[in-house]
């Protein structure tokens, strides 16, 4: 009966929503054996097999005709029909249908696979790729994205504060923990740093804790103590404009800028500036 109310949805005469129809076939196991049988009224042979698959092929190329994409590749899974076309991937990346073509590359196998990642690599869906890459353990295959991403999401979580998420996701991956530990020293954070190269026994990395103060004397900045001859006070629009025109009878010889971030667990992401500038006097002949 179900395969009978299949070929009733295929010829018009009833008409079902996809996921209803899709349901049908996967609840009663609906095979092209059972299709053959309605089709030919006649015990199954090799030639009603081979009928009842071209006339499912021939419905699938409708709704790929058509664009609809999932329900073909749904067909295409559940009757085991091979359609290793490339156009077919193609067709559907162009049509932005990636979980279609994720489905159609998953049942087809790992050559597909690849070439979605591939495909989705070169469209800059780094997200997509690396999901596939970890869903179907390909990271031999594709280890370059696999870091990049993998990176990308530690720096995400480390800059939302999460540090002890993001530890857990590297799953004791030295390379990643280095990462993260990485990612401390650029954001300040030196008691993580501290705390994950004793964890985990990293060496090389630069100290974090540096010499203890002297609380006994604390030392203010001494205006007497400065060559003040060398020095231009920019605190009103005068000195703003005396220290331009100062700089304009320099050389620069070098300049050194970055963002340092400040990160805390719990508080939004904030930086601080640190701009160097290196200048050299002008000396006319």
């Amino acid at each position: 009966m179900a395969a009978k109310l299949f070929l009733y949805s295929i010829d018009g005469i009833m008409i079902y929503e996809e996921g209803v129809l899709i349901k049908l076939l996967e609840v009663v196991d609906v095979k092209l054996k059972d299709i053959g049988r309605v089709m030919c009224f006649v015990d199954v042979t090799d030639d009603n097999l081979k009928a009842a698959k071209a006339y499912v092929e021939s419905y699938i190329s409708r709704l790929i005709y058509s664009q609809s994409y999932m329900l073909a590749v749904s067909l295409l899974e559940h009757f085991s029909i091979q359609h290793c076309d490339e156009s077919l991937l193609n067709r559907m990346i162009q049509e932005n249908q990636f979980k279609a073509a994720e489905k159609w590359a998953s049942f087809v196998g790992k050559p597909m696979l690849c070439m979605l990642i591939k495909k989705y690599v070169e469209l800059k869906m780094l997200t997509n790729a690396y999901d596939i890459i970890k869903k179907n353990d390909l990271k031999q295959e594709f280890p370059d994205v696999y870091d990049i991403c993998k990176e990308s999401s530690l720096r995400k979580l480390a800059e939302k504060g999460c540090w002890d998420v993001a530890e857990a996701r590297t799953h004791n991956d030295r390379k990643f923990v280095e990462y993260l530990v990485y990612l401390a020293m650029e954001a300040g954070y030196n008691e993580k740093v501290d705390e994950l190269c004793e964890r985990y026994s990293l060496k090389g990395f630069a100290a974090t804790k540096g010499p203890e103060p002297n609380v006994s004397r604390t030392h203010y900045l001494d205006l007497n103590e400065l060559v003040m001859e060398d020095i231009i006070w920019v605190d009103d629009v005068d000195g703003l404009l005396s220290a331009t025109s100062h700089i304009e009878e320099c050389k620069v010889v070098g300049i050194d800028c970055e963002w340092n971030q400040i990160m805390r667990k719990g508080a939004s992401l904030t930086r601080s500036l640190s701009c160097r500038l290196l200048l050299k006097r002008k000396f006319s002949s």
